[in-house]
């Protein structure tokens, strides 16, 4: 009885929780750790699997799964490859479909290339841990509530871990497949890869205060079942910032999303105008004035001794 109210408790707050939402950044995306070379070409994402993926190394994965269910080891495998490497294919079809090639043109052949994915049995030489896990042991690992999390890593050194519910068919069926491996999966892989989750009771917590969308939206992080438009911009603004790049220059770029007015500004987004203040220290500032979701202008401002 216990076990089915907590099935039900997890389905009544997925519908709950499926309010529209815009893309963001998680809050650390842009920090880097104490222990970075001062010299080091740092940008951002150092935290997350990104930068490795942008450079052509593999996501080197150790996975568990339930005593019971060794033989569906190679399923779960192939479903971790799979939705590691759908948020790249849906970014590319998304593009495409909006006859913008021209304009990502340098962030096609990446998207395109894929992420490779490695199965390693050694936890310790990894970059990142799968635990599959009976449904019944989800809530005291993750929360109450949650059908699945991720547990970033806070310091250098640390392994970034995924917990997702076992596949039971009579779960997947109640929830309409929400409560899968898979659906769970590419969810949490997507906090992976940067992505800040997006429903009410996460965005304001884990949300980066400037690389963020002003814009309501679908998102599978939004526990949306597919990858939308709003899920792309969070993609290609996430690989401009950890390569350092402004795209579209000071007039940045608009949404894939084809009804939306929105900009993105070297990650940041114009509608959260009329004005962005960033900060690389305490004493050198940039102030972007943003005009009809584009730069008018940036003012570069330093402290002097004299004030």
């Amino acid at each position: 009885m216990r076990k089915i109210f907590g099935l039900l408790t997890a389905l009544c707050y997925g519908v709950y929780a499926y309010g529209a939402a815009p893309w963001g950044a998680m809050a650390d995306y842009d920090l880097k750790f104490e222990n970075l070379p001062v010299n080091s070409n740092f940008s951002g994402g150092y935290r997350y699997l990104l930068p490795q993926i942008i450079a052509g190394k593999p996501v080197r994965v150790f996975l568990s799964v339930p005593a019971d269910t060794e033989d569906k080891l190679a399923e779960y495998q192939e479903s971790i490859r799979q939705n590691y490497n759908q948020w790249f294919e849906s970014t590319a079809q998304i593009i495409r479909a909006t006859g913008r090639e021209a304009e990502f043109a340098d962030v096609l052949p990446l998207l395109d290339k894929g992420i490779k994915v490695e199965f390693l049995q050694d936890k310790e030489q990894v970059d990142i841990r799968f635990y599959v896990v009976p449904f019944a042991y989800i809530g005291g690992i993750c929360g109450a509530m949650a059908g699945g999390c991720y547990k970033r890593l806070q310091q250098d050194g640390e392994i970034p871990e995924i917990f997702l519910p076992q596949d039971q068919v009579l779960l997947k069926l109640l929830s309409a497949g929400k409560l899968s491996s898979t659906q769970v999966g590419l969810h949490e892989i997507g906090h992976s890869l940067g992505l800040s989750a997006q429903y009410e009771k996460a965005k304001d917590k884990d949300t980066h205060r400037r690389y963020s969308s002003a814009r309501p939206a679908e998102s599978v992080m939004n526990r949306d079942k597919n990858l939308s438009c709003d899920d792309a911009d969070g993609i290609v603004n996430l690989i401009d910032i950890a390569r350092g790049t402004a795209r579209g220059g000071d007039k940045g770029w608009k949404s894939l999303c084809a009804n939306s007015k929105e900009y993105y500004v070297r990650g940041q987004s114009g509608l959260r105008g009329p004005y962005q203040i960033t900060s690389e220290d305490t004493r050198v500032w940039d102030l972007e004035v943003y005009k009809n979701g584009q730069v008018a202008y940036t003012k570069h401002l330093e402290l002097t001794d004299k004030g």
